[in-house]
């Protein structure tokens, strides 16, 4: 009985449900509209990227480099969504706990 119950919930986990899959349908997502701030925000940091990316890291001394790649790390970590990411191998592990735990 467990076992069956843990395999409908790993099933339901994976998303792996075939009587409603249809593939011709999409999910639409609404388009969230940027305020001017935001859109005038990402534009600076848009091209301050593009400048650093363009600049020759050679001729800097250690410091500097050191102090635009810091930079450019913090305006990538701006732009991205944060969200929570499984690795396979974290889903593995769980999955593995559960089994033993039964």
């Amino acid at each position: 009985m467990k076992k069956a119950l843990l395999i409908l919930m790993m099933l339901g986990f994976f998303g792996i449900n075939a009587a409603h899959a249809n593939p011709g349908e999409k999910t639409k997502k609404e388009k969230t509209e940027l305020s001017a701030e935001d859109s005038e925000k990402i534009e600076q940091l848009q091209s301050r990227f593009n400048e650093i990316k363009a600049m020759d890291f050679s001729t800097l001394s250690k410091d500097e480099a050191k102090a635009l790649k810091i930079e450019l790390q913090e305006i990538k970590a701006e732009g991205r969504n944060n969200g929570l990411w499984l690795s396979t191998g974290a889903i593995i592990l769980i999955l593995i706990i559960i089994i033993l735990v039964d």
